[in-house]
C-alpha cells in the first residue's frame, strides 16, 4: 500500500480507474478460490486487489473478512480506508452477471454506500487534524463493520454456478482513543480538529444563525484554536470543507434544529477557552474571572447561568461525613477545571456523532433467509492512528503505539508464524521480540498495570511510576535506560524504533476524572448534546475506578478476538518522505520502514518454502479440465469417495501433478516432486509452479469460452444491429430538424442584432440631445443665479445705507433733545445758584428777613434735590426700557426657535408613527414564525419539567431523611440537657452571685467617673476666670469670658453654624484681644478671626477680637 504522492493525499485515479481495475480483477477465474493468486496475469499491487479478494471470499465462502491498515502517522491510512470503502460499495455492480440486476436492491445499495461515505466525512471533520506529518491526520482509531447481504454460504448454491454478488446494506463504527488533549492544547506546528477551523471559515450569516457571538470572528478570536497556518487542505479551503461537512451531516439526518444544536455545542468548546482567571484581589486566596464579558458569552451559548459557571470553575466542594464545604481554587486550578470541562464536552459531541452515524448507517432488520440468500456477512476495516515518534511522546502517543504493537504482532502471526506452524518449521520461532514489548506494556505486571495501580494511590507521582516501572522491568531489553534521562522520562524499544515518553501527566490523563461540580454545572445546560452525556456520567458514578489504558486494553483484546474469528488481510502503508512532497521518495526512509515492519523476514520465509497450499480434493477438482482422454486418473477420482485411506489420495495427487508439471522447467532442478510436495491433507506448491498450472487452465477454459462467446455475441450483435439501425434513422431525423432549427435561430438572431444596432444609434442620438439640453439648463441656471445674486447684493447695500442714515437722524434728534434738556437744566441750576447768591448777599448787607430767607433757602434746596431725583429716575426709566426691549426681542427669537422645534418634533412624531407601523407588521410576522419554535420549546420544557419533578422527589426524600436525623439528634440533645441540668444548678447559683458582685463594682466605677468629671469641669471654669483676669479683661462684662454651649449668646450675638462653630458637642466660646496669645495658652481645636470692631468703655478707638472655640 502507500501513496507515492506523499502524505495522506489522493490514492487511486477516480471511479473510471476503480472500475477498470475491478473488472480486470473480477475477471480472473481463479478468484473464486481464496488464497490462490495468479501471478502471470495479476495487476500491480494495489488496495483494490485487497478489497476484491475480501469481497470474493465473502461471496464464495460466506466467511467474515477483516482488512487491517497499519503504518506510521501520515503514511496514507485514512485515504486508503476511504478508497477501500468506495471500492467495496461499487463491487456489486461490477461483479453481478448480466441480467441479474435488481433496480430496487441496487438503489438501496447505492443509498447505503452514500450514507457510509458521508459518515466517514463527518468523522474526518470532527476527529482529524493537521499535524507536522500530515495535513489530514486521523487522531483516533476506528473499527468499521461493513454489512453485506446476499452472500452465499458455499460455491454452487447460487443459480447457474455463479457466486452471488453481496450488496452493501449498512455499517457500524467503533472508535478508540480520541486524542482529546488536542482540544485545549496542541503541539507546535500542529492544529486543532478540523471542525473548529471549518465553522470559523463559514460566512457570517450562517455563523450568526448558529450563535450571534460567532459572527465576525476568526481563528485568532479563540484561544483554543489560534491562527491557522494551513488554510487549504488537499486543495480545498476550510469554507469549502465546511460546506461538504454540513451536507454530509444532513445526509445522515443531522439537519435544521439538530444541526444548530450540534454546532452550538462546538461553539461552547470554542468560547470556553476564552474565559481567563486572575487571583482574588481581596487577598483571601482563590480566583476570579478576569473577563466577565467572555463568561457572559459562554453562559449564553451554553444555556447555563454565569454564577453556576463561576462556582464550578473557582470552587471545589468537599464532603466530610455529612458536611459539605467549598474550597477556593487558584487561577491555575480554575483554568484546569475549564480545560477539563471543555474536553468532556467535546467527547460528548464526538460520542453523540458516533451514535448518530451508527443509527443512520445501521443495516435494516434482517428477514428470514430464503433460497440461497443468507443473513448479512461483514467486511471489517480497522484503521488505528499511525505510529508516532515525537520527542518526547505523551500519554495519547503511548496508547497509539501500544495499539500498533498489537497490530504488528497480528501481522507477524498471519504472515510468518502461521507458515511455520503449517509446514512444521519451528526454527523461526523466537526471532521477533514483539511479545517481549507487549509483556512490558500489557503483561501481568506491565506498564498498564503499574499505571493503574499508581492511579489508586493517593500520593502517587510520575516519578514513582517511572521508578517502579524500571525496578520491575529492569531485565526487559525493550525498556531503555539512559544515564542522563530526566526523572519522569523513560524509553521503550518499539518495532519501529526507540521512543522516549514523558510521564508528567500520565496519571491524571489515565484517570480522566472530572469533578461533580463540573458535571452538575454541565447537566444544567439547555443544549441537549452537552447535557445528555453528563447526565449519563452522573448516573454511573459510584463504581470502581475505570482508567483509560485499562479500558483501552480490554477493548483492544476484545477487538483482536473478533479479528481472529475472521479472515485477515493486511495493508501496510509506507510513507515515501517526511516533507509531504509529491512524487518524491526518500529511499532510506522507506527502507527504514520496511525493516521495521519485518518485510525482509516475511519474504525470506515465503520464498524459501512452499508458499501455496490446497487440499487434495480441491486441487484435483480445480485442475480437472487439464486431463486428457487417455488419462486413467478419472477412474481413481470416481472411486475416491469409496476409499478411506489418505495415503491413496496423496498418491493420486502425486501422479496427477507429476504428469501435469512434467513440461514445467521454470523452477529449480532437482529430484522428482521438487515443484510440489504432498502432505497428509494438502498439496503445497513452490513459486511459479501453481502459476504455470493456472496459465494452462486458463488457456483450455479460454478456448471453450471463446466458442460459447462467439455464438452469444453473434446473436447479441444481430439484435444490436437492428436496434442501431432504428436509432440511426431517429438520429438522422433529429439532426435534420436541429439543422433547420439552427438556421431559423441564426436568422432570427441576425434580425435581433440589426434591430439592436438601430435602436442603439437612435438611443445614442437622444442621449446626446438630452446632454446638450442639460448643459444649457445648467448654464442658464448659473447665469440667472449670478444676476439674482448681484441684484440682491445691491439691494442689501442700499438698505444698509438707508438704515444707517435713518439711525443717524434718529440719534441726532435724540441727542439734540438731550442737549436742550441739559441746557435747560443747567440754566435752572444757574438760576438757583444765583438766587442762593442773592440771598447770601442780602444777609451780608444786613437787609435780610430772617424768616423769609430761611424759607427761601429751604425751598431752593428742596427744589434742587427734587430735580436731581427726577433726573435719576428718568435715567433709570430709560435703562429699564432698554432692558425690556432687549428681553422682548429675545422672547421673540425664542418663540420662533420653539415653533421650529415644535414643527421638527411633529415631523419626527410622524416618522415614529410610520416606524411603529412597520415594527408592528414585523412583530406579527415574527409571531407567526415563532409558533413552530414554540412547539419544540414545549417539548423541551416538558422534558425539563419531568426531570425537575424527579429532582424534586429526590430532594424531598433527602429532606425527610435529614428531618428524621435532626429529630433524633434533638431528642439526644434534650436527654443530655436534662441529665446535666441537675448537675449544674449549683454552678448556676454561683455564677448569678458573681454577676451581681460584678454589676455592683461597675456601678461604683461609674459613680467615681462622674465625680471626677464634675471636679474637672469646676477646675476648668476656675482656670478660665484666672485667664480672663490675667489678660486685663476685668472691665468687660462677665458674660464675655463665660462658658456656654453652641446655642448660647456671646455679647448679644448667637454663635451657630454661620460663625463657623460646630453645632454638635459641648463647646466653649471665649473672646480675647489680638495681643493675647490664646493659641499658645490652650490646646485649641479651632480659632476663627471674626474681624469685627468693638468700642471700648471710654468710647474711643476699636480693636480686633478673636473668638476662640474649644471642645470640652
Amino acid at each position: 500500500g502507500g501513496n507515492t504522492d506523499g502524505g495522506e493525499g489522493t490514492a487511486g485515479g477516480g471511479n473510471e480507474k476503480i472500475s477498470r481495475f475491478h473488472r480486470r480483477a473480477m475477471s480472473e477465474e481463479s478468484s473464486f478460490y481464496p488464497g490462490v493468486p495468479d501471478a502471470t496475469s495479476r495487476p500491480e499491487p494495489h488496495v483494490f486487489d485487497t478489497s476484491c479478494a475480501a469481497y470474493r471470499a465473502l461471496a464464495t465462502t460466506g466467511a467474515d473478512q477483516t482488512i487491517l491498515l497499519s503504518g506510521e502517522s501520515g503514511s496514507g491510512k485514512t485515504e486508503t480506508a476511504k478508497i477501500l470503502t468506495d471500492s467495496l460499495g461499487q463491487l456489486r455492480s461490477l461483479a453481478q452477471p448480466p441480467g441479474w440486476g435488481d433496480d430496487s436492491a441496487d438503489a438501496a445499495a447505492e443509498a447505503a454506500v452514500d450514507r457510509i461515505v458521508q459518515s466517514g466525512l463527518v468523522l474526518e471533520a470532527f476527529g482529524n487534524a493537521s499535524t507536522r506529518r500530515s495535513e489530514n491526520s486521523s487522531r483516533f482509531g476506528k473499527f468499521v463493520r461493513l454489512y453485506f447481504k446476499g452472500a452465499a454460504t458455499a460455491r454452487g448454491e447460487s443459480p447457474a454456478g455463479y457466486a452471488h454478488a453481496p450488496a452493501l446494506v449498512g455499517s457500524a463504527c467503533e472508535t478508540y482513543v480520541l486524542e482529546k488533549a488536542r482540544v485545549v492544547r496542541s503541539r507546535r506546528k500542529d492544529q486543532n480538529f478540523h471542525i473548529f477551523y471549518q465553522i470559523l471559515a463559514a460566512d457570517d450569516d450562517f455563523k450568526a444563525s448558529v450563535w450571534k457571538g460567532l459572527a465576525g470572528t476568526g481563528a485568532d478570536s479563540f484561544r483554543y484554536v489560534g491562527c491557522s497556518e494551513r488554510a487549504v487542505i488537499d486543495g480545498e479551503s476550510d469554507a469549502e470543507r465546511f460546506g461538504r461537512t454540513v451536507r454530509a451531516l444532513e445526509a445522515v439526518g443531522v439537519r435544521e434544529g439538530r444541526l444548530v444544536t450540534l454546532l452550538r455545542a462546538v461553539c461552547v468548546v470554542l468560547q470556553m477557552g476564552n474565559v481567563l482567571f486572575d487571583a482574588n484581589p481581596n487577598g483571601k486566596g482563590g480566583s476570579v474571572v478576569a473577563n466577565p464579558k467572555e463568561l457572559g458569552k459562554l453562559a449564553e451559548v451554553m444555556g447555563v447561568s454565569a454564577g453556576d459557571l463561576v462556582t464550578a470553575f473557582t470552587l471545589r466542594q468537599v464532603k466530610t461525613g455529612r458536611i459539605m464545604f467549598n474550597i477556593d481554587q487558584s487561577p491555575g486550578e480554575a483554568a484546569k477545571n475549564r480545560d477539563t470541562l471543555a474536553v468532556a464536552v467535546y467527547m460528548n459531541i464526538f460520542e453523540y456523532l458516533v451514535e448518530t452515524l451508527d443509527a443512520a448507517t445501521a443495516p435494516p432488520k434482517e428477514r428470514r433467509p430464503s433460497g440461497w440468500e443468507r443473513a448479512a456477512g461483514c467486511i471489517n476495516l480497522l484503521d488505528m492512528s499511525g505510529f508516532e515518534a515525537d520527542d518526547p511522546c505523551q500519554f495519547e502517543q503511548l496508547c497509539t503505539n501500544y495499539a500498533n504493537e498489537v497490530l504488528q504482532v497480528r501481522y507477524v502471526e498471519d504472515n510468518i508464524r502461521a507458515i511455520d506452524m503449517e509446514l512444521g518449521a519451528e526454527e523461526k520461532r523466537g526471532v521477533f521480540n514483539y511479545p517481549e514489548v507487549l509483556q512490558l506494556l500489557a503483561g501481568r505486571c506491565g506498564l498498564i498495570a503499574i499505571l493503574d495501580e499508581e492511579c489508586l494511590r493517593p500520593k502517587a507521582s510520575s516519578q514513582s511510576f517511572v521508578d517502579k516501572l524500571k525496578q520491575i522491568h529492569g531485565d526487559n531489553s525493550c525498556l531503555i535506560r539512559k544515564k542522563r534521562a530526566v526523572g519522569d522520562e523513560f524509553g521503550i524499544r518499539h518495532y519501529a524504533g526507540e521512543i522516549t515518553y514523558k510521564s508528567r501527566k500520565f496519571i491524571a490523563r489515565n484517570k480522566d476524572a472530572i469533578s461533580d461540580d463540573l458535571v452538575g454545572c454541565a447537566t444544567k445546560s439547555s443544549n441537549e448534546i452537552v447535557s445528555s452525556g453528563f447526565v449519563t456520567l452522573l448516573l454511573s458514578r459510584g463504581g470502581p475506578l475505570d482508567t483509560v489504558l485499562g479500558t483501552f486494553k480490554r477493548r483492544l483484546k476484545a477487538l483482536m478476538k473478533a479479528v481472529r474469528a475472521t479472515r485477515c488481510r493486511h495493508v501496510r502503508c509506507i510513507k515515501p518522505n517526511d516533507a509531504g512532497m509529491p512524487r518524491v521518495t526518500d529511499h532510506l526512509r522507506v527502507l527504514e520502514q520496511i525493516r521495521a515492519a519485518r518485510f525482509v523476514e516475511t519474504l525470506a520465509v515465503s520464498l524459501g518454502r512452499y508458499r501455496h497450499g490446497l487440499f487434495h480434493s480441491e486441487a484435483i477438482d480445480r485442475f480437472r479440465c487439464l486431463w486428457g482422454p487417455e488419462d486413467d486418473v478419472e477412474d481413481d477420482v470416481e472411486d475416491d469417495a469409496e476409499e478411506d485411506s489418505k495415503d491413496e489420495g496423496r498418491k493420486r495427487a502425486e501422479r496427477l501433478f507429476e504428469r501435469l508439471l512434467s513440461g514445467y522447467d521454470g523452477g529449480p532442478e532437482g529430484e522428482e516432486g521438487s515443484f510440489f510436495m504432498c502432505g497428509r491433507t494438502k498439496i503445497y506448491f513452490r513459486g511459479g509452479s501453481l502459476e504455470y498450472l493456472g496459465a494452462k487452465r486458463r488457456a483450455v477454459r479460454g478456448a471453450a469460452a471463446a466458442k460459447v462467446q462467439s455464438l452469444v455475441r453473434s446473436r447479441g450483435a444481430r439484435s444490436r444491429f437492428l436496434v442501431l439501425r432504428g436509432a440511426v434513422v431517429a438520429v438522422q431525423t433529429t439532426f435534420r430538424r436541429c439543422i433547420d432549427t439552427t438556421l431559423v435561430r441564426h436568422r432570427f438572431g441576425a434580425c435581433v442584432v440589426i434591430q439592436n444596432a438601430f435602436r442603439f444609434h437612435r438611443a445614442r442620438s437622444d442621449l446626446r440631445r438630452l446632454k446638450i439640453e442639460a448643459a444649457a439648463r445648467r448654464i442658464q441656471g448659473w447665469y440667472r443665479g449670478c444676476t439674482a445674486k448681484k441684484n440682491f447684493v445691491e439691494k442689501v447695500t442700499a438698505v444698509k445705507k438707508i438704515q444707517a442714515f435713518h439711525a443717524k437722524s434718529v440719534r441726532r434728534a435724540s441727542f439734540a433733545s438731550l442737549v436742550s434738556v441739559a441746557v435747560k437744566d443747567s440754566r435752572a441750576d444757574a438760576k438757583m445758584v444765583g438766587l442762593l447768591g442773592d440771598l447770601q448777599q442780602l444777609s451780608v448787607n444786613g437787609t435780610r428777613s430772617t424768616v423769609l430767607e430761611r424759607r427761601s433757602r429751604e425751598m431752593l434746596l428742596y427744589a434742587r434735590e427734587q430735580i436731581l431725583q427726577l433726573k435719576n429716575m428718568t435715567s433709570n426709566q430709560k435703562n429699564d426700557n432698554l432692558e425690556i426691549s432687549k428681553q422682548y426681542s429675545n422672547l421673540q427669537h425664542r418663540l420662533v426657535s420653539e415653533a421650529a422645534v415644535l414643527e421638527a418634533m411633529k415631523l419626527e412624531m410622524a416618522k415614529l408613527q410610520e416606524t411603529v407601523k412597520v415594527l408592528q407588521k414585523e412583530l406579527s410576522d415574527q409571531k407567526a414564525a415563532s409558533k413552530s419554535k414554540e412547539r419544540e420549546q414545549e417539548d423541551t420544557l416538558f422534558m425539563l419539567e419531568y426531570r425537575e419533578v424527579e429532582f424534586r422527589a429526590e430532594k424531598e426524600a433527602m429532606r425527610n431523611k435529614h428531618r428524621q436525623e435532626r429529630a433524633e439528634l434533638k431528642k439526644a440533645m434534650d436527654a443530655m440537657e436534662r441529665q446535666h441540668a441537675t448537675k449544674s444548678s449549683l454552678a448556676v447559683k454561683e455564677r448569678a452571685s458573681a454577676e451581681e458582685e460584678l454589676q455592683r463594682k461597675i456601678d461604683d466605677l461609674k459613680r467615681d467617673i462622674e465625680e471626677e468629671d464634675l471636679s474637672n469641669k469646676l477646675a476648668f471654669r476656675s482656670m478660665m476666670g484666672a485667664l480672663n483676669g490675667s489678660c486685663g479683661l476685668g472691665a468687660m462684662e462677665s458674660d464675655v469670658a463665660s462658658v456656654a454651649t453652641a446655642e448660647d449668646d456671646v455679647n448679644g450675638e448667637e454663635v451657630g453654624a454661620d460663625d463657623g462653630i460646630p453645632e454638635t458637642g459641648r463647646s466653649v466660646v471665649v473672646r480675647a484681644m489680638d495681643n493675647i496669645d490664646v493659641e499658645g495658652i490652650l490646646a485649641l481645636d479651632r480659632v476663627r478671626d471674626m474681624g469685627g470692631k468693638r468700642p471700648d468703655a471710654r468710647g474711643g478707638g476699636a480693636e480686633r477680637e478673636k473668638i476662640v472655640f474649644l471642645k470640652i
